[in-house]
């Protein structure tokens, strides 16, 4: 979550950031393997550790 934060900072993006930990969250959201990206209720990345340069791209592509 400190890495969506300091990406978000650095290219002045306002977000929200959630953790979700309760199982109904995972259900609604459909999760099914952690760390999960879910931006605007959508579901972006799942499964995996994503580096700066792919959080910046879909930080900068999906949010408003």
């Amino acid at each position: 979550m400190k890495q969506i934060v300091n990406v978000s900072k650095i290219n002045h993006k306002d977000i929200k950031i959630y953790e979700l930990n309760h199982y109904n969250d995972k259900a609604f959201y459909h999760v099914g393997k952690i760390p999960a990206l879910i931006i605007d209720d959508k579901m972006i990345s799942q499964g995996k550790v994503l580096s700066d340069k792919e959080l910046k791209k879909l930080i900068l592509s999906t949010s408003h």
